[in-house]
């Protein structure tokens, strides 16, 4: 219902959006690689397959084997694996799984590490591997403590003179000291909360304690000032702070990648991070940081920090499936993830991002006559305009982090009040005779770099006017919707005056680029149809840095109704312009960003709610000059709670 109105009202509404000519150089750098096998032992195979894909190298030629349910004598294996080059693979208690030995076949590996006396891990997985021709070393003490100062005596780390110690019963700050002794070959030595239960070898002379006093207390920083040992604490007031206070120990300049491993156990009743205790081998092997996230969201001090040492070239791996850690990770930190979204995944981000706020918009009405003022709009309603525009972004898998910036809004709402002051459309509007010239100035700057509208007294129904861009004078170039999905974009800001409103909305300040294939509108998997029905225009706009431009003459869409398998093609013989049939163009104009591919399948009664759809787009080129296709699927569903928008 919400949409049929706003399609009536749309009939006298006009829409203009500002043309800006602009490059974008945006590099692969932002991809990503998931480590994930079907179980956590096939996890950790992903990994030493793709950190060690043709073997073991060095004369030793060593793999670590860890228990798969309890971590606790693999927190202090990351110095091993740094010095022996070797990955972490883990073991049921009880037997080798087929897949490890073939794992440990493929390394040709001589020598096996296997952490924990016999109630960790059985002989008869011991006897599998002798069996195998392989060269056991069990590495254990009476405790895991013991077994921890064993593993460093292993790996020679423990001739250092400075040590990490952890609590031996939290995980996630001897993770957060993985980085460091892997990449530099530092000891990890496991300790009680208010008792280290072991003697630290005579030449360590100085510590860095992991987490703050709740998890080790003063009483063991006394106990190794009383040996002579310096001691600085590296915590924070969450694990993922202590994550981030270890990362800015480090010499970052050398560091040439980012892991990112779940920070939550994955078992209510126990501590148990089986892909994170995986993660120092590859640590080591790929000179990467190891970086803890929540589950399901990206806190924001992790978040900041990726932002903020994020470098060109680098490569980041995520380890574990979408359950361990879930694509809206990913996407809160900033990463392209092109992903089929599920209805529920839609429902759960709308339930974020709908709008909330009732009352009146205006803390200060605007002035249509002299003398003008701008006016200015309640913080919470344009906080629901931005949610929205957030939402619209998710959607097309870019980032949904843009913000206010009330210096932007105040520039639109100057801008909205010179519309409605002349009540004319327009990007180029003449200065009213009893403006003063200071106002006009800044209207005029915003008429200029906004998309703008008329007919609309409220601005979510206009952001989603934008995005349909169905009209004439728009279907051409679709710029009002790709000014929305440009990605560069951080910020906007919002203005409204009587009938008229001003979307500030050209912007490329987002600090970190980021990497794209290809945004699509209507975007491939679950799509509200509130948000695209009949009449729009469909488009994807290429990445200009992946894809070479393309040419109206030899790019052809295909698109099928699954249902029915009734086809579409659609090519330059439909480059007509006409009200709601069918219809393609190639748009390379410099609307939020070129290389757009315009395409419209059919009437309004080819289009309903529940039916799928397939796009096909060929005749485009890589940018080597390679042939490339595009295909995806798209699902419509009614996503009711958007009929708050009638």
């Amino acid at each position: 219902m919400a949409k049929n109105i706003i399609k009536n009202i749309l009939s006298i509404v006009t829409l203009l959006t500002a043309f800006f000519v602009f490059t974008l150089d945006i590099s692969a750098s932002d991809d990503y690689t998931r480590l994930a096998g079907n179980n956590r032992l096939d996890t950790a195979i992903q990994i030493s397959q793709y950190g060690w894909p043709d073997g073991l190298i060095t004369a030793e030629r060593a793999v670590i084997l860890a228990r798969a349910d309890n971590p606790a004598d693999a927190l202090s294996s990351a110095s091993l694996a740094g010095a022996k080059d070797a990955p972490i693979l883990l073991t049921y208690p009880n037997y080798l799984s087929p897949e490890v030995l073939a794992e440990i076949k493929r390394l040709k590996a001589d020598k096996v590490y296997l952490l924990g006396g016999t109630g960790a891990i059985k002989e008869a997985v011991e006897t599998a591997l002798i069996n195998e021709g392989l060269n056991v070393v069990r590495i254990n003490g009476a405790n895991r403590f013991e077994t921890a100062a064993l593993i460093n005596e292993a790996a020679g780390s423990s001739l250092k003179t400075r040590a990490i110690i952890a609590n031996g019963f939290t995980v996630a700050d001897a993770i957060s000291a993985s980085t460091d002794a892997a990449i530099n070959e530092i000891p990890i030595y496991l300790t009680r909360k208010n008792n280290l239960p072991i003697k630290l070898p005579v030449n360590i002379r100085s510590v860095d304690i992991y987490g703050g006093t709740g998890v080790i207390s003063e009483e063991v920083v006394k106990q190794l000032e009383a040996e002579g040992i310096s001691v600085n604490r590296v915590s924070g007031k969450s694990r993922y702070e202590t994550n981030i206070a270890a990362l800015n120990k480090l010499n970052k300049v050398t560091i040439d990648n980012m892991i990112i491993v779940r920070g939550t156990s994955v078992n209510t009743e126990k501590e148990d991070y089986p892909d994170a205790v995986a993660a120092s081998g590859l640590a080591n092997k790929k000179n990467a940081m190891v970086i803890l996230t929540h589950p399901n969201y990206t806190p924001g001090v992790t978040k900041d920090f990726i932002n903020e040492y994020y470098w060109q070239g680098q490569s980041t791996f995520v380890l574990g499936g979408k359950v361990a850690i879930a694509n809206q990770v990913l996407r809160d930190a900033g990463f392209y993830v092109s992903d089929y979204k599920t209805i529920e995944e839609i429902e759960a981000r709308w339930a974020k991002f709908k709008p909330t706020f009732s009352g009146n918009k205006y803390v200060e009405l605007p002035q249509v006559s002299a003398p003008y003022k701008a006016g200015k709009l309640h913080e919470k309603y344009l906080t629901d305009a931005v949610k929205l525009t957030n939402f619209i972004r998710f959607l097309a898998d870019l980032p949904d982090d843009v913000y206010h910036d009330a210096a932007m809004s105040e520039e639109a709402q100057h801008g909205a009040v010179l519309l409605d002051a002349i009540n004319k459309l327009t990007h180029y509007p003449q200065k009213p005779a009893d403006m003063s010239q200071e106002f006009y100035d800044i209207g005029y700057s915003a008429t200029t770099s906004s998309n703008i509208a008329q007919g609309f007294n409220d601005i979510s129904p206009t952001v989603i006017a934008y995005m349909d861009d169905f009209g004439l004078n728009n279907v051409e170039a679709v710029g009002h919707r790709r000014w929305i999905l440009n990605p560069p974009m951080q910020k906007i800001g919002f203005g409204i005056s009587g009938h008229f409103s001003a979307m500030k909305i050209i912007d490329r300040s987002r600090s970190r680029q980021f990497n794209f294939d290809y945004t699509a509108w209507p975007n491939q998997g679950a799509f509200p149809t509130q948000l695209f029905t009949y009449g729009e225009p469909w488009s994807v706009t290429l990445n200009g840095s992946k894809y070479s431009t393309p040419d109206l003459q030899s790019v052809t869409v295909t698109v099928t109704r699954l249902s029915d398998n009734q086809k579409w093609f659609l090519d330059a013989a439909d480059n007509t312009i006409n009200e709601g049939g069918e219809y393609f163009n190639v748009n390379n104009q410099g609307y939020g960003l070129p290389n757009c591919i315009i395409f419209r399948p059919g009437t309004q009664n080819d289009i309903s709610n529940n039916e799928k759809f397939e796009v096909e787009i060929t005749g485009i080129k890589y940018k080597d000059g390679s042939p490339a296709t595009i295909t995806y699927t798209i699902e419509l569903f009614e996503l009711f709670e958007l009929e708050g928008y009638e």
